[in-house]
């Protein structure tokens, strides 16, 4: 991508972060962020088709960020307690960008997603795992079960929290 490209992206990028603090996604139109970014919708569109394509790939490089920069996912195979605690701190890293890109009616996709990916690095590796329904139920569980009880446990300390959805991932895991 030539620079002058990278800079249109990197100013529609900064401009829709900036609204979406303020705004939820559904009331963000591409003739505002345009304006606002002193671009012309055309640039818009020469790198997204529309607003929810722009926060989905926003969303999708988050996750693969967060996921690249923990332990490889084996682990949570192996050592599902650490890859709890890792995910989490990862998470936490990227905590302001993550309660802006998952607000509102998009709070949900951030386990979803996280699953979807996830699930595709395992895949990979595993592809016996595709159809293995104890792994995917203890998978989901361990996501959905682990963003949940977080989600439910803010007043605590963040450290404690973690350590006990983290034992809480190894001891389901031994189950199966």
């Amino acid at each position: 991508m030539d620079k002058r490209a990278q800079k249109s992206r990197s100013s529609i990028i900064n401009t829709f972060l900036e609204i979406r603090s303020k705004k939820p996604l559904e009331k963000i139109t591409v003739t505002e962020l345009c304006k606002k970014a002193d671009l012309n919708k055309s640039t818009f569109y020469v790198h997204y088709h529309d607003i929810y394509d722009l926060s989905e790939q926003l969303e999708t490089e988050v996750i693969d960020s967060i996921l690249e920069s923990i332990c490889p996912p084996e682990t949570i195979l192996t050592d599902p307690g650490r890859y709890t605690a890792e995910l989490f701190h990862a998470c936490r890293a990227k905590n302001n960008l993550i309660r802006n890109l998952f607000s509102g009616t998009r709070s949900m996709m951030l386990p979803y997603r996280v699953s979807i990916a996830l699930r595709k690095l395992l895949y990979e590796m595993h592809p016996e795992f595709e159809h293995d329904p104890e792994r995917n139920i203890l998978l989901t569980y361990q996501i959905y079960g682990g963003y949940f009880a977080y989600s439910e446990a803010q007043q605590y300390d963040y450290s404690h929290t973690i350590s006990v959805i983290s034992e809480i991932s190894r001891l389901t895991a031994s189950k199966v």
